[in-house]
């Protein structure tokens, strides 16, 4: 992966608070409106889907981003289908975000449609393949993931809105490339401050279904009362986290 994407995902987290998993279709909202882009379902923009001449080819997709030139000033457009399930909206409304932030408008004269820009194919799927890989690090940190020593594409799957099949795909990237530069280093410093709560609590929880799952502490010798016991020990080691 990139260390440039890992950069710019990092910023965008950092800029905009972002400091959980499984960030809330309303804080993504709210996050491209303070960003002063524009958001809209295909099916509520009928008239600006005109407007803009985005041909009806392009309505096939799950999501589409146009971008706008007027006078030298840009204006970004993202659209998505209001029929797909939760997760699948944020992840392609992250997408969308990814392909702005990523600059991948930055080869274009005209007003276009975000994978129609670049007539290559190569190129193009190259970029698709950055913002997917941007929408990775948002939803999933990396630098979270070892912290919290999360390496498999299961528990990737069980605590954030990436499905299956991308949550393989990300741990195959992560296993590719190792970044260390001092940029990244401090960004990361920077993200696990933003995740403490998150961090502390996945800890917590971890620690608790570890006592359950230890034998001594289901069935103690030593403890008069079992559950007490195990109670009073869980109660005072979480402290030290």
């Amino acid at each position: 992966m990139s260390s440039n994407i890992k950069k710019i995902a990092y910023d965008f987290i950092i800029k905009n608070k972002i400091n959980n998993f499984k960030i809330s279709l309303d804080e993504l909202i709210h996050i491209i409106e303070s960003n002063g882009w524009n958001i809209n379902s295909f099916q509520d923009s009928h008239e600006l889907i005109e407007k803009l001449h985005i041909p009806n080819t392009a309505l096939n997709k799950k999501g589409l981003t146009c971008m706008l030139t007027t006078k030298g000033n840009r204006e970004y457009f993202i659209f998505y289908k209001s029929n797909l399930a939760y997760e699948e909206k944020i992840f392609i409304i992250l997408h969308e975000i990814g392909h702005i932030l990523l600059n991948h408008f930055d080869y274009c004269a005209v007003p276009i449609i975000d994978s129609v820009c670049i007539n290559d194919d190569t190129t193009t799927k190259a970029q698709e393949k950055e913002a997917d890989l941007f929408v990775y690090e948002v939803l999933a940190p990396s630098s979270i993931l070892n912290y919290l020593n999360i390496t498999t594409a299961e528990e990737i799957n069980n605590i954030s809105y990436l499905d299956f099949e991308n949550s393989l795909r990300y741990v195959t990237e992560l296993h590719k490339s190792k970044i260390n530069d001092n940029e990244t280093m401090v960004l990361n410093k920077l993200l696990i401050k933003n995740y403490k709560e998150y961090i502390k609590t996945s800890n917590k929880l971890k620690f608790k279904h570890m006592l359950k799952e230890t034998p001594i502490l289901k069935k103690s010798s030593i403890c008069i009362n079992d559950c007490f016991c195990s109670s009073f020990i869980y109660n005072f080691i979480i402290t030290l986290f």
